[in-house]
């Protein structure tokens, strides 16, 4: 582990969660990843492992003053199933933000991750200013996120962030932009598909993932197993998942989450995942239209 003149790093175990707990309420407040149980979900019950992270503590005090945690993920990769990992956003106490608390932690990191034979590390670092130090330790840019939004009522959003603009006027061009008719699926394009809502993933979505795991050349592995460790058993957040069958098999399903964006609340479309045959697209649409 990295040691420098001010500051000490050791690796993560369990006996310090309480200390990331602290760290992470001085940086964020209390929000859902400084709950304790969050907390313990996440990094000691991942199906794929327990957390691989560095810790940075004052070498006199032992106080934590940076943390870079990863969470194990399997991963689909080219046909074989790899052990991946999933970089939480780096935590740094503000006085120690200029200097190399960050990149030794991310060294550190790079080091434990290669020891437990790690295939890749990934994230979606939410502040900015890491990106340039997380570049330098090896971390690529390959791809932005799209945020994709079908407003419920087009006209009151557009009236409330109008910001200056007359409200009627913004009114009339979200009701010209989003008042589009819906296509429309003819019913023989529904092979018998219902939809119904679960609240436990069975063996059956085993078969599910067997068939769907083959449209992409990297997925997350999404077996019964990770489904209800990311879906039913987290803590402090509720999902309702739906799934579509037909003939006696799952075609799709999907998750869905009330969540705040900006100062709106958001129906969040968190999993969506259907076969690749006509009964899965069919699906999809159907899904889809349930979130709505």
């Amino acid at each position: 582990m990295t040691q420098q003149e001010r500051w000490v790093t050791s690796k993560y175990t369990s006996d310090d969660a309480q200390d990331c707990l602290q760290l992470l309420r001085a940086a964020l407040g209390e929000t859902v990843a400084a709950d304790s149980s969050h907390h313990e979900w996440q990094c000691q019950r991942s199906p794929a492992g327990a957390a691989i992270g560095s810790l940075a503590r004052e070498a006199e005090t032992r106080r934590l003053i940076g943390q870079v945690v990863t969470i194990p993920m399997r991963v689909r990769l080219s046909g074989k199933v790899r052990v991946a990992s999933l970089c939480l956003d780096p935590v740094i106490d503000p006085a120690y933000q200029p200097s190399s608390v960050l990149p030794g932690l991310l060294d550190d990191v790079s080091a434990l991750s290669a020891e437990e034979r790690i295939a890749f590390t990934y994230g979606f670092p939410s502040q900015a200013s890491h990106w340039p130090i997380m570049e330098k330790a090896g971390f690529q840019n390959i791809g932005a996120v799209p945020l994709l939004l079908r407003p419920m009522n087009p006209e009151r959003l557009a009236t409330k962030t109008a910001h200056g603009h007359p409200p009627a006027r913004a009114a009339s061009i979200a009701r010209r932009v989003w008042r589009t008719a819906a296509p429309t699926v003819r019913p023989e394009a529904l092979p018998g598909l219902e939809i119904a809502e679960v609240d436990y993933f069975d063996g059956s979505f085993e078969s599910f993932w067997e068939r769907a795991q083959h449209q992409f050349p990297v997925m997350i592995v999404r077996d019964p197993t990770y489904l209800n460790w990311r879906f039913m058993d987290v803590p402090q957040r509720q999902y309702t998942a739906f799934v579509a069958r037909s003939e006696g098999e799952i075609r799709g399903i999907t998750v869905l989450r009330a969540a705040p964006l900006g100062h709106f609340s958001a129906g969040l479309i968190a999993e969506l995942v259907v076969e690749a045959s006509a009964e899965g697209r069919a699906a999809g649409r159907l899904l889809i239209d349930r979130a709505y």
